[in-house]
């Protein structure tokens, strides 16, 4: 039995070059619309709203170009001896076998999903999604690897293969809880310091994201990492 399941997988490759590239363009331009407007007598107001107009703007037209280019239609096939992976934009189409497949990781971080599979040649091959971008396919991406695991047990069962093993992701494991001690310390202290004005910077509450982004993964990995 055959089980399919359709995605638009993202590139990352693709994404990164996209979003450096459009953040350089966006800068730049930034520049460019600030030297122009200097000496022009307009107001700070003025400025300041040609600068938000500029900036969310540019990063609308940005977020839509990495929708459309970073990502890839995909069709996967598990069955009860290989999974297929059909890039229909591509036009390719990889197979392989539930027997030589030695580990594999599922993780979730923010809105990606990641599938990582090392072959008992040493090659690796990730499948990746992102439901910032490609929304709505977190719980279908969960279904597929269920699937998987499904295949690769009984395939084992049946032909006696070497174990295949679940890599644990960072969140899984007692390093996470480990680094998160020193992290929410950190965070305490940025906020005690912005409070008294003695550190201002607007990377204040980008690590309040990065911090708030590990802090909802480690949670939601709790179960994993309390398995034995």
């Amino acid at each position: 039995m055959e089980n399919q399941f359709y995605f638009i997988l993202t590139n990352r490759i693709k994404l990164a070059g996209l979003m450096i590239g459009g953040l350089l363009l966006l800068m730049f331009g930034l520049k460019t619309v600030d030297t122009l407007t200097a000496p022009l007598a307009v107001s700070k107001t003025v400025k300041l709203l040609v600068f938000l107009v500029w900036m969310a703007g540019g990063l609308y037209l940005l977020y839509r170009l990495s929708k459309k280019f970073s990502g890839e239609a995909a069709l996967i096939t598990i069955s009860s001896d290989k999974l297929v992976i059909a890039r229909s934009d591509a036009g390719t189409e990889k197979q392989i076998l539930l027997a030589s497949i030695t580990a594999y990781r599922h993780s979730t971080y923010n809105s990606d999903d990641i599938l990582r599979l090392k072959m008992r040649d040493g090659t690796r091959t990730s499948l990746v999604i992102s439901d910032f971008f490609h929304g709505g396919q977190s719980l279908h991406f969960a279904a597929m690897v269920t699937a998987l695991e499904t295949a690769v047990a009984e395939q084992l069962r049946l032909n006696e293969q070497p174990v295949t093993l679940r890599e644990k992701t960072l969140f899984e494991k007692p390093i996470s809880t480990v680094l998160l001690g020193p992290f929410a310390a950190l965070m305490v202290w940025m906020t005690w310091a912005q409070m008294h004005r003695l550190h201002t910077s607007g990377s204040f509450f980008s690590a309040w994201g990065i911090f708030s982004a590990y802090l909802v993964a480690w949670i939601a990995a709790r179960e994993r990492r309390n398995e034995k």
